[in-house]
C-alpha cells in the first residue's frame, strides 16, 4: 500500500492540492513531502532586450526570482502548518532548478506524487503538467482546483496493458479499503466492453476487493462519458492508465487523456 506521497507545491494554487494530500495522509496513514520549485527560466521569460537594456532586464529578472522565491516559501510554510494542524508527518523544502527535473528526482523516494491542475488548463505537448507526468516513474494524482465530494472510487478499463496497470497501483495503493470501487468499460458495444471487464473483475476477485462494474456502448467522446459515469457513481476520484477507443488503444498521453485533464473535475489517479 501506498506509505508516502510527494506533493508538488504551486504558490496560489495548492490549496486543493495540500487539502487533498491531507485527507489522503490522515486516512491511509501516509508520510507527506513537499517540494515547491522556483525554476528562473520559467520565472523570467526569454525576450528580445533593446541594446543599453541588458542591466535593467538582469535586475528586474532578480527580483522576479526572489519574489518567486518568497512565494514558494510561503506555500511551503502552508503545506508544513496544514499537516502539522492534521498530525501528518511531513518534511517540505524548497529548491531552484527546472521543475519537471527537481519533482522527477524528489518522487523517486516516493510512491506517489499528487499535483496540481487548473481546468481548462494547458494539456498540451508543451505543459509543464504533461511534461512531469511523462518523465515521473510514480503513480501520479492529479487535483483540480475544486474538489469533488463524490465518496467512491471510478476505474476507467479498456484490457489495455496501461489500464492493467492502473488497477494494479489502485489496488495496492490500500485506497480501496475505504472506498466502495465502479469499474466503467467503454466499447464499440456492450458486448465488447462486457468482455474487456473480465480480465478486472478476474484480478479483483483474487485480491478479495468487492467491486460493480458497469459496461457501457461507447455512445459520445469516451472522456467525457467517463466523467458523466463518474458523476453518476459518485466518483471522488476516477483511475486510469491509457485509454483507447474500439480495438485502438491510444499513448498515454493521447486524445482521451488530454480531455480528460483539460475537463478536470475531480483528482485523477494515472499510472503509465
Amino acid at each position: 500500500m501506498f506509505r508516502s506521497a510527494l506533493v508538488a507545491l504551486k504558490p496560489d494554487r495548492s490549496d486543493s492540492v495540500i487539502s487533498f494530500a491531507v485527507d489522503l495522509a490522515k486516512n491511509y496513514g501516509l508520510e507527506l513531502g513537499g517540494l515547491s520549485v522556483v525554476d528562473p527560466e520559467r520565472v523570467t521569460h526569454e525576450e528580445a532586450v533593446p541594446l543599453g537594456a541588458g542591466a535593467y532586464k538582469a535586475e528586474r529578472d532578480a527580483r522576479q526570482v526572489e519574489s518567486a522565491q518568497r512565494l514558494a516559501q510561503t506555500v511551503s510554510h502552508e503545506f508544513s502548518s496544514a499537516c502539522e494542524l492534521a498530525g501528518v508527518r511531513c518534511e517540505s523544502q524548497t529548491c531552484d532548478g527546472d521543475t519537471v527535473g527537481e519533482l522527477a528526482r524528489a518522487v523517486l523516494s516516493f510512491d506517489v506524487l499528487v499535483c496540481g491542475h487548473t481546468p481548462s488548463g494547458d494539456a498540451s505537448d508543451r505543459s509543464l503538467l504533461l511534461s512531469l507526468l511523462k518523465h515521473d516513474v510514480r503513480p501520479a494524482i492529479v487535483v483540480p482546483r475544486k474538489l469533488s465530494t463524490g465518496s467512491n472510487v471510478m476505474l476507467a478499463y479498456d484490457a489495455s496493458f496501461q489500464a492493467a496497470r492502473a488497477l494494479a497501483t489502485l489496488t495496492y495503493s490500500g485506497i480501496l479499503a475505504k472506498r466502495k470501487l465502479h469499474v466503467v468499460c467503454l466499447g464499440d458495444s456492450y458486448a465488447e466492453a462486457a468482455t474487456r471487464s473480465v480480465s478486472a473483475m478476474a484480478f479483483l476477485k483474487r485480491q478479495g476487493i468487492v467491486a460493480e462494474c458497469h459496461p457501457e456502448e461507447l455512445v459520445k467522446d469516451p472522456a467525457v462519458q467517463l466523467l458523466e459515469a463518474a458523476a453518476r457513481h459518485d466518483a471522488g476520484l476516477i483511475a486510469m492508465g491509457a485509454f483507447g477507443k474500439g480495438a485502438v488503444h491510444e499513448f498515454f498521453f493521447g486524445s482521451v487523456t488530454r480531455t480528460m485533464l483539460e475537463t478536470l473535475s475531480l483528482p485523477v489517479l494515472i499510472d503509465h
